[in-house]
């Protein structure tokens, strides 16, 4: 192995300006450009950035009315759909990072380790979601147009939900970890590519998860509680 590829340097650190970074590894993304590394760490943080901005501009969609049906479906394909997309890039990102910064950014490690258990948790809230919690929501706007209500089914919108908001909390703890392990979500001055799509990224992914939340627990929630009552006393 060669010295620029090492971690260490076999020679010894002498006292010399010149040499009081020896043997430091230099990342090797920052050297390469033509490495996918670039186009998956740095381009794709700074797509996330330019699509919030540009969503910052867009009107705000009203769905304080409308079928209960198009706000799940709406969730489901922009909020659970981009967590689906994101994760496993963050992931790989984590990996990449990881190994070549680990003896600089040693903190990288118990980071990597919060984004697996963040991982699972948002995996699991969203299965939980998807399978039983919406199903029902939608289940409660077909029997309102006629539908029949299965018996075994009915008065379960607040056990459902309090079980998704309870679920709510350990993923929103784990971000806050990690917000403030990473100053929040702040780069350091030396970071390479990778690392700021990393935490670029991540910064992303807390933003959507509170837009997420604010949407189901100010809007499709208390709508479909509503919907339950007006169901079950027809």
């Amino acid at each position: 192995m060669t010295e620029s590829n090492s971690i260490f340097s076999n020679r010894s650190v002498d006292n010399t300006p010149n040499d009081e970074n020896r043997g430091m590894e230099i990342c090797p993304c920052i050297e390469d450009s033509e490495r996918p590394s670039v186009d998956k760490g740095i381009l794709a943080g700074l797509i996330l950035e330019s699509q919030h901005a540009a969503a910052a501009n867009e009107p705000i969609q009203d769905f304080s009315q409308g079928p209960l049906s198009e706000l799940i479906q709406y969730i489901v394909r922009t909020h659970h759909g981009f967590i689906r997309e994101e994760l496993p890039r963050l992931h790989s990102l984590c990996e990449r990072v990881i190994a070549m910064r680990k003896w600089m950014n040693p903190e990288l490690i118990d980071m990597a380790r919060k984004l697996r258990r963040l991982s699972g948790d948002l995996t699991f809230h969203m299965s939980h979601t998807e399978n039983k919690v919406f199903p029902y929501i939608e289940a409660l706007e077909r029997s309102k147009d006629g539908a029949p209500l299965a018996p075994s089914s009915a008065a379960q919108a607040e056990s459902l939900i309090e079980e998704v908001m309870v679920g709510h909390t350990p993923v929103g703890e784990m971000l806050r970890q990690i917000e403030a392990d990473t100053k929040g979500f702040t780069p350091p001055e030396d970071a390479c590519p990778d690392m700021i799509g990393l935490y670029q990224g991540l910064k992303e992914l807390a933003r959507r998860r509170s837009n997420h939340i604010q949407l189901e627990g100010y809007v499709l929630f208390p709508r479909a509680l509503a919907l339950e009552k007006e169901v079950l006393a027809a």
